[in-house]
């Protein structure tokens, strides 16, 4: 937890008080019950919030995903072979399940919650204290108290309490009415007036709501509008016991100075003043009521009740699954995203760098949030080439996650990219668990394309042939029902490669000659004739229109992922050859998969080029290149 997720429950609570607040204006001159109904609605829906944004999946406006144009382009042969250059790497860093620290201002929060739901407890236990020592009333006190229960349907018990305390009503489960021994002395008419009082509340179940809206104050106790909102439902709460009293016939001038004698001449006992009938801070208030001959007195209709409580609820889903503090971070993560993609690798990488700061400042270091921030750090980071960095991004991520979020798909990324390292280094004890980890963890999150990846290299790694064979196939089954042709082309290849070392030749061909096909086509010379037009100062070779010349080239990279899945292959990318001989606007024709193509693209827009000309000046020239990726 930390501050930013506090503000974003700060902000759901008050959309939901602001819009009791609305209603409860809006309802002009309602009775007290039915203004409490919208009170205590709004409590119970801010308490159910905190289960429910824990539960609830996150909505967003959906989002067209960017496609990219069928790009046209003239092959010119460049062959850019990357060899198996042995490159210094780090050994992963053990990945433990520490848990995630506590950041001072939710630490903060907690203590203040376990304070005022104490003093709730607290004053519980002073009325249980205070009706311990409580004593049956005399006949006929006793009697009259039966009957005006059973007039109003319902069943208590009534105690004499010593010590000048006022009337009041406490227990959820069997709430029992609390009178001071001096109401033996009353008249008849304020004894029945203050009985009727309580016998409402019980009537009511006031004892239960009012429990929930003090959790709901525990929960919120920093916002000022959880108090108001408390406020508001104790007055309408007494109001509409009052409300109960005088429609049953009582005289309001009579009730109200019973009022003013029993706030007069009784106190509220310490701890536990909420409970008591004639609060002093709301009696001016219940008095202009008690006295407004125009006001309504009826009790809320079930059907207001259950329309109340429904509309909070309702109110209480959307808000859970609404996320304002998430909403922004997803817009700043979807444009270090689209950074990546379009391959502009050092925009990403100081995009995701400020994604992390960020969200550590926001969520905490130990976060989830962070974390998984943290794992697209890595990507990119892999991406840039900066595979030391990227490991170590990952093994952060995964240690964070495993013990703040274990079954969420970002561990099960961070524990293979983990994985792939340990795979490089030649680690591959650790790699075999760190795969078992991360398989375990993408099938319970139900992330198929990753469980793909991580079987193909546990096949590489099984020392079993037969295990070897079974991770493939899975391998295999699950790519080819993902429509993965990259990742379907290596594990049959693989496949093939197995069965051609077990003496089974002809199935092994059969797989080849299928990752073959499942390869799409590098696009020819002769497919001139059907691409679309070239962007407005770009020109084809030919027709006057002389090629660009390669001068300088820079190796590609393996990528760690398919160095590990020991992935080969060739890599087609669309260019344009500005006139100062760098490769612009390079994107994918047909990819490899596995960081390939990223690789790729890094290597070629290093490149530099004699630029084409036309006419003999130096134009803009589109251009396929096919990069090739070989391990020897």
């Amino acid at each position: 937890m930390s501050i930013m997720v506090l503000i974003d429950a700060g902000l759901k609570v008050t959309a939901l008080f602001a819009a009791a607040a609305l209603l409860d204006r809006l309802l002009g001159r309602a009775s007290a019950a039915t203004r409490h109904v919208v009170w205590v609605a709004a409590l119970a829906g801010a308490m159910a919030l905190a289960p429910l944004s824990l539960t609830i999946p996150a909505w967003q406006l959906p989002l067209w995903p960017a496609t990219a144009p069928d790009l046209p382009g003239v092959m010119f042969g460049v062959d850019a072979t990357a060899r198996d250059i042995a490159v210094p790497v780090t050994k992963p860093a053990a990945i433990p399940a520490p848990g995630a620290a506590i950041p001072w201002i939710a630490l903060f929060w907690a203590v203040g919650s376990v304070l005022v739901a104490s003093r709730m407890l607290v004053g519980s236990w002073a009325v249980r204290r205070i009706a311990s020592r409580g004593s049956a009333p005399p006949e006929p006190m006793a009697s009259r108290v039966a009957q005006l229960a059973g007039e109003c349907g319902v069943s208590t018990e009534v105690l004499l309490i010593p010590g000048g305390a006022m009337p009041m009503t406490f227990g959820v489960l069997r709430p029992r009415i609390l009178l001071p021994k001096e109401a033996v002395s009353w008249t008849p008419d304020r004894l029945d007036a203050v009985v009727l009082h309580e016998l409402a509340h019980v009537r009511r179940r006031d004892t239960f709501w009012h429990g929930i809206a003090n959790l709901a104050c525990a929960l919120y106790w920093p916002h000022p509008l959880a108090w108001r909102a408390l406020h508001r439902a104790l007055a309408m709460r007494e109001c509409a016991a009052d409300d109960f009293v005088l429609a049953r016939g009582a005289r309001p001038s009579d009730y109200a100075r019973n009022l003013l004698e029993i706030a007069r001449s009784l106190a509220a006992p310490r701890l536990c003043g909420s409970a008591a009938m004639a609060r002093p801070s709301q009696l001016e208030g219940r008095l202009v009521a008690i006295l407004d001959g125009k006001a309504s007195r009826s009790a809320a209709s079930r059907r207001f009740s259950l329309g109340a409580a429904v509309s909070s609820l309702a109110i209480a889903l959307v808000l859970a699954g609404f996320h304002p503090v998430r909403a922004q971070d997803d817009a700043a993560v979807s444009q270090a995203d689209a950074a990546l993609a379009s391959y502009n690798f050092d925009r990403a990488v100081a995009l995701y760098g400020d994604l992390l700061a960020d969200a550590e400042r926001k969520y905490g270091p130990g976060s989830a949030q962070f974390a998984r921030v943290l794992v697209k750090t890595g990507v990119a980071l892999a991406a840039s080439g900066q595979s030391a960095m990227a490991a170590q991004s990952f093994a952060r991520a995964a240690a964070i996650l495993s013990a703040t979020a274990p079954d969420d798909p970002a561990l099960a990324e961070a524990l293979y990219r983990s994985g792939v390292h340990a795979q490089v280094a030649r680690d591959n004890d650790t790699a075999r668990d760190l795969y078992t980890r991360a398989l375990a963890v993408a099938r319970k999150a139900g992330s198929d394309a990753l469980a793909a990846r991580v079987l193909h290299n546990m096949a590489l790694l099984a020392a079993d042939p037969a295990e070897k064979e079974r991770h493939i196939q899975e391998a295999i089954e699950t790519a080819s029902r993902l429509d993965n042709p990259g990742l379907l082309a290596a594990s049959l290849e693989v496949y093939g490669r197995l069965l051609r070392e077990t003496g089974r030749g002809a199935e092994a061909d059969q797989a080849e000659e299928r990752a073959r096909l499942s390869r799409p086509a590098i696009p020819g010379r002769n497919a001139a004739a059907t691409r679309p037009p070239l962007p407005e100062g770009v020109y084809r070779v030919g027709d006057g229109v002389n090629p660009p010349k390669l001068l300088l080239k820079t190796e590609p990279q393996y990528s760690d992922e398919a160095r590990a899945a020991k992935v080969q292959g060739a890599v087609v990318l669309y260019a344009e050859i500005g006139p100062d001989g760098m490769a612009r606007n390079v994107q994918v024709i047909r990819p490899l998969g596995l960081g390939l193509e990223e690789q790729a693209v890094r290597a070629v827009q290093q490149w530099r080029f004699a630029p084409g000309t036309r006419d003999g000046a130096p134009v803009t020239v589109a251009a396929t290149i096919e990069v090739n990726f070989r391990l020897f």
